[in-house]
């Protein structure tokens, strides 16, 4: 009985994931996330756009990035390097994102080996003042799910401090 269970289960890992049914595009196997953060910064709304609407500044303030040039025949094509920690030990990962810009800000369109990535950068004024906000859209593996939300939520929530430090200094 142990021979047969051990049987199908080597069986049934060794089962391609493309041939495994799928819901909306996604396999069984993929989990999404939605994450949400946003900082209130003492600048106006058009400095903080212009800030969103730079994709090179917008990519280099992650903590995490450690290289970033632009596609020599997209302009909206952007070729990233981070160095991530996994176990103590920093790997590089390269991956691309595409930005589509909108008067209230900017999309990017991020994928990294497995990782999909839509964030939504907005920017508006509320009574607290100008509001730079992002809701960030994750797919992944149901394995990686948990670490890649965490590394987003740590060095997002990075990237909008270092934002909101560069506009306030700019305002001042």
């Amino acid at each position: 009985m142990f021979r047969l269970i051990t049987t199908v289960f080597a069986l049934a890992l060794s089962v391609s994931a493309a041939a495994l049914p799928t819901v909306d595009s996604r396999g069984i196997f993929d989990a999404t996330r939605t994450i949400s953060s946003s900082r209130v910064v003492n600048t106006t709304v058009d400095a903080a756009l212009a800030a969103v609407k730079d994709p090179k500044t917008l990519i280099t303030l992650s903590p995490l990035v450690t290289g970033v040039k632009q596609d020599a025949s997209d302009s909206s094509l952007y070729h990233i390097t981070d160095m991530i920690n996994i176990l103590g030990i920093k790997i590089p990962t390269e991956y691309t994102a595409k930005f589509t810009f909108y008067d209230d800000g900017v999309d990017s369109d991020t994928n990294a080996s497995g990782v999909h990535l839509i964030n939504k950068w907005r920017v508006k004024s509320t009574p607290e003042g100008t509001q730079v906000s992002e809701e960030a859209n994750l797919e992944t593996n149901v394995l990686l799910v948990s670490f890649v939300e965490e590394q987003i939520r740590t060095s997002h929530g990075q990237l909008l401090d270092a934002m909101a430090g560069l506009l306030n200094k700019q305002q001042a």
